[in-house]
């Protein structure tokens, strides 16, 4: 086996069905009638496939920390008093539109090792998968963009395409505002929350945002995405098209804007956050 993976590791030419994944589709209602009604899910990688994706990975995360900033590690303090607002992202088919292009170009400016970006390019040139339709098989379908569901590689991937989004974040919403030690950005893979602490940001965060879109091809919700104002927050400023609401989802915990109790004691500094602002009204 030890043998086989270095011989993968110095190949361009990958095994026939090496890079066949099996797509399956999960209704999203009860009466699904059009595309947009499955969630298309990638059920199955070759084995060996997995494994050298799971070598490759196990080579890059002792690395991802001098990689990725302090955002994509969730860690929370508490801060200052003031109004502010909880923006949360939702990017439609998330690691479905990542383009290949852009993820590629992305590991060559973090300056990752050419035989890493070789092997994750042979994982992903000739990537193809089938959809599964009531026990039937289409053809091939070849991936052009997209991180693959299921691969060991796949959140570590998404992780480094989105630290450009991330930066350009940090940089732009804290040029104007003096820094503190609360949060204004977490992120874990593609659930990206944003503090907004002035409403005149939003005309940088509409910018940054737009030209992460069109760099990587991923594609903002806004509908699904939301905006819970704290404290002062102006109730009727709102970014884009993006709804207002009374509650926003942290890391899968649900923050609601007159009870932070229920986020749970192992997020209490979470629960801080919206505490102080919530003191100041």
């Amino acid at each position: 086996m030890h043998r086989l993976m270095n011989d993968l590791l110095c190949t361009t030419d990958s095994p026939m069905g090496f890079n066949e994944g099996i797509i399956i589709l999960i209704p999203k209602k009860m009466t699904p009638t059009i595309m947009k009604d499955f969630r298309p899910i990638t059920r199955l990688l070759n084995a060996d496939c997995k494994l050298f994706s799971k070598i490759i990975a196990n080579r890059i995360r002792p690395y991802l920390p001098s990689l990725l900033g302090n955002e994509q590690k969730c860690g929370i303090a508490s801060g200052n008093k003031e109004k502010a607002a909880l923006l949360s992202l939702d990017f439609q088919g998330a690691f479905d539109n990542m383009h290949h292009q852009y993820m590629f170009q992305i590991m060559r400016r973090m300056k990752i090792p050419n035989l890493i970006i070789n092997a994750i390019n042979f994982l992903y040139t000739d990537a193809h998968s089938r959809v599964q339709i009531n026990g039937y098989f289409t053809h091939p379908i070849k991936l052009q963009s997209a991180v693959r569901q299921g691969c060991p590689l796949s959140m570590l991937l998404y992780s480094l395409c989105s630290e450009p989004l991330i930066r350009m974040l940090q940089a732009h919403l804290t040029r104007y505002i003096p820094q503190d030690n609360l949060f204004s950005t977490i992120a874990y893979a593609d659930d990206i929350v944003i503090r907004l602490r002035h409403p005149n940001q939003m005309a940088d965060l509409q910018r940054i945002l737009r030209s992460y879109e069109l760099a990587s091809t991923a594609k903002i919700n806004l509908q699904k995405s939301t905006l819970l104002p704290l404290g002062n927050w102006p109730v009727d400023r709102s970014f884009a098209e993006i709804p207002i609401n009374d509650r926003v989802k942290i890391l899968g915990m649900i923050i609601h804007a007159d009870n932070a109790k229920n986020a749970g004691t192992k997020l209490d500094t979470i629960v801080e956050v919206h505490t102080i602002y919530s003191s100041s009204t």
